[in-house]
Parts: structure tokens; C-alpha cells; sequence
């Protein structure tokens, strides 16, 4: 099982290098500092309430308002 389970990552790790590799050799502004900057700033926001949510779970509570709040706020601010 173990065996299995390393050999799954290493097999997903590899495919991520080759897809990081093969956007690389397609844009060469795919591997620059403001699209690192882009795509961190854009999961902050998710990144955050995944984390809010961890503790709410982990507390005991299920609270399934976060996604429509999260629309509700996207629509208003848009």
C-alpha cells in the first residue's frame, strides 16, 4: 500500500513537471515573477476560507454557507 501510494505521487509529481515544463516552452511569460504574483493573489482568497472552513469542521460544526456567501459577495462587488 505504501509502495502504491509513492509510486502515484511520483508518477502525478512527473506530470506536473512536464506540464510546467511544456507551459514554460509555450509562454515565455509562464514562469515570471507578476504570473507567480497573479496566481498567489488569487488564490489567497480561497486559500483563506479553506482554512476558516478546516476549523469549522474540525470543531464539529458542517457550515455550508461559505459558498453562497462567497457568490453573494462576487455578484455585489462585481
Amino acid at each position: 500500500s505504501r509502495v502504491l501510494t509513492r509510486v502515484v505521487f511520483l508518477r502525478c509529481l512527473g506530470f506536473f513537471c512536464v506540464l510546467l515544463a511544456s507551459f514554460a516552452f509555450l509562454s515565455p511569460h509562464f514562469v515570471s515573477f507578476s504570473n507567480l504574483e497573479n496566481v498567489l493573489s488569487a488564490a489567497t482568497v480561497i486559500g483563506l476560507l479553506a482554512l476558516g472552513m478546516t476549523f469549522v469542521i474540525a470543531t464539529g460544526e458542517i457550515d455550508l454557507s461559505v459558498a453562497a456567501l462567497m457568490a453573494l459577495v462576487a455578484t455585489v462587488v462585481a
